[in-house]
């Protein structure tokens, strides 16, 4: 990569970051990005939780003690490979400057992705740019602000992963899979990142990418080889997130499950096979 195009990159870099406080705010350490009576309260809890148990060598923590009390539960935290970025931040300044500061880094991190995949395909920084900001702060990603759910904000992996895949199934690039190897494992640790690292639903968004550059590439040039190259793509993906699949189906096999209930009696409402169902009132 050219000195040029990595003063292009970190120009984009630092305009979304600019862009991101004049969206959302600026972060603090005293106050959340977002309304706080939606699902910031929960993303907070996780993000402190993974820092706590961090801190003792944790750093993908399963069990949660001080959920359902008095047994706890076991939770997955959306986003890991985030909260554990913001880890330091948040056991050295606490929950919310985590939060705020992982809010802030996934926004930069949308529209960067969007701006590398757009000039990478089209070699134009201004149509990239525009692109970037269109993705990084469309209305969906600012209600998702709002509303808190945090890991919806991790999409600049799809990015990734498209741009990765479309160079590893380039038939006419690439002849052999030897050739393709860089391309294939980025697509598919991309991936991983994308239904692992962040939530399994952007896992299926890039499910479907999959399957739409795989039908176009079936009727392009040189498609036995393409596909070939795609096919490889998912089989190093498998391999990757099977034993991330088999962790969460243990800590879903035996555990409790927490449930909403709009009965005022019921704060906590949580299913479990061992104790039927638990309750406990407010205040009690």
């Amino acid at each position: 990569m050219s000195r040029r195009t990595w003063t292009t990159h970190v120009f984009a870099v630092a305009a979304f970051a600019g862009l991101a406080v004049a969206f959302v705010g600026l972060p603090r350490p005293d106050a959340v990005l977002g309304n706080a009576t939606d699902d910031v309260f929960t993303h907070l809890h996780l993000i402190f939780w993974q820092a706590y148990e961090a801190a003792r060598g944790h750093p993908v923590p399963i069990q949660n003690n001080l959920i359902l009390y008095p047994d706890g539960g076991k939770i997955w935290l959306s986003d890991p490979v985030g909260g554990l970025v913001v880890a330091p931040v948040a056991w050295l300044a606490g929950a919310a400057a985590g939060y705020n500061l992982l809010l802030i880094l996934d926004l930069v991190f949308a529209g960067w992705a969007m701006f590398w995949l757009v000039r990478r395909m089209t070699g134009n920084a201004g149509a990239a740019f525009a692109a970037g900001t269109a993705f990084a702060f469309c209305a969906f990603h600012l209600a998702q602000v709002a509303n808190g759910v945090i890991e919806t904000l991790t999409g600049g992996w799809l990015a990734l992963f498209l741009g990765f895949l479309l160079t590893a199934t380039d038939a006419e690039r690439y002849a052999t899979p030897g050739r393709a190897a860089p391309a294939i494992g980025a697509a598919a640790v991309s991936w991983w990142f994308a239904s692992v690292g962040s939530h399994w639903y952007h896992g299926v968004f890039a499910a479907a990418l999959f399957a739409g550059v795989l039908i176009d590439r079936a009727f392009g040039p040189m498609s036995r080889r393409a596909l070939r190259h795609g096919v490889l793509v998912a089989v190093v993906y498998a391999v990757l997130v099977a034993p991330v699949v088999l962790l969460f189906l243990g800590t879903t096999s035996s555990g409790g499950t927490v449930t909403r209930s709009f009965d005022p009696s019921a704060v906590i409402g949580a299913q479990n096979p061992q104790f039927s169902e638990r309750r406990r009132a407010a205040g009690s």
